[in-house]
């Protein structure tokens, strides 16, 4: 084969490989124009027709809040072609909220909670709704009208779901308050009629040995608006100390042909007692009796002494032995 031959088939492939290199370069480059073409003309203001589906929120009294309107809003807008674009793509059913007072609406013809509302009251919270990408010309659609649902209301009790557990030697003093014990729900009637309470978030506290004043949130329920969000919960706690002292047993309504004998007679009762400790307490202060009429079986002869009577500021009575032996024999 001649040497000239070869040269020549590999001057051949040196072009191909070079002409290749350079068609590359220059899709390269076309793909490039083409982009910053693309981007160019999508950030460029467009006149063109949009419309939305509107969520109406209202503050119309004895209403529910918020309600979808029954027509789309049209109107002509300037908007980059990038808004145009995304809109088309992916939110052309994605409502935009309007905020509307009771002073801008009117009522529906004899629907009771229907409302119409005129576009031409709308075009400065559509402004600010739509922000700056969109430029409103004018806006089609003549009014919305939309329809809420009537709101019932009721007063109703709080309940504390809580739990308090103290140091030893301290107790709560009284029952726990709440500020305020009640609130008001509104929402459908259905929904109103089946709150009977309206519960706070789950509260624990322990070691107390000091009064606590806090907050307590109310538990949300879904449907339901509440006059109030939270709660003031007071809880007064005090230490206490515990005494002892023999108290005798007696037996009240005794027949007067009847005898009681009491085994024992006396029994060691303990009691607590709020600190600081005023005056003395004394056996002859505690009253421990046993109410004959008040028995109904006697084949047993072990009965449970009741506490009569205490001074005031004692209290969680105890008694050893908690049973004593009564026999009731004729005289």
């Amino acid at each position: 084969m001649s040497i000239f031959g070869n040269n020549r088939r590999d001057e051949q492939k040196i072009s191909f490989l070079g002409n290749g290199r350079e068609w590359g370069v220059l899709l390269i480059s076309f793909l490039v124009a083409f982009f910053v073409w693309l981007i160019y003309n999508l950030s460029l203001p467009y006149s063109v027709f949009l419309d939305y589906p509107v969520l109406i929120k209202s503050d119309i009294p004895g209403y529910e809040p918020s309600a979808k309107s029954d027509q789309r809003l049209i109107l002509r807008a300037k908007a980059s072609g990038f808004y145009i674009m995304g809109r088309k793509v992916s939110s052309r059913n994605k409502a935009i909220e309007v905020h509307v007072s009771d002073k801008m609406v009117v009522p529906g013809n004899g629907d009771s909670g229907t409302f119409i509302v005129p576009t031409s009251r709308l075009r400065k919270e559509l402004s600010s709704v739509l922000g700056e990408k969109v430029g409103i010309e004018y806006i089609l659609t003549d009014s919305l009208t939309f329809g809420l649902t009537p709101t019932w209301k009721k007063k109703v009790p709080v309940r504390l779901n809580a739990s308090f557990d103290c140091k030893p030697q301290y107790k709560l003093y009284t029952s726990v308050t709440i500020e305020p014990d009640s609130v008001y729900v509104s929402g459908t009637s259905s929904l109103v009629s089946s709150i009977d309470a309206v519960w706070t978030e789950r509260i624990h506290r322990n070691g107390l040995d000091d009064n606590v004043q806090a907050v307590a949130e109310l538990t949300k329920i879904n449907g339901i608006e509440l006059s109030a969000s939270s709660v003031v919960y007071t809880v007064d706690v005090r230490r206490y100390v515990e005494e002892s002292v023999t108290v005798p047993v007696t037996v009240r309504n005794l027949p007067a042909d009847r005898k009681a004998v009491i085994i024992p007679d006396q029994v060691e009762m303990t009691f607590k007692r709020w600190y600081p400790i005023i005056g003395m307490v004394n056996p002859d202060d505690f009253e421990l009796t046993i109410d004959y009429e008040s028995l109904t079986d006697f084949s047993s002869s072990d009965i449970v002494p009741q506490v009569a009577g205490f001074p005031a500021g004692t209290f969680d009575f105890h008694i050893n032995p908690t049973m004593v032996e009564s026999i009731f024999i004729s005289r």
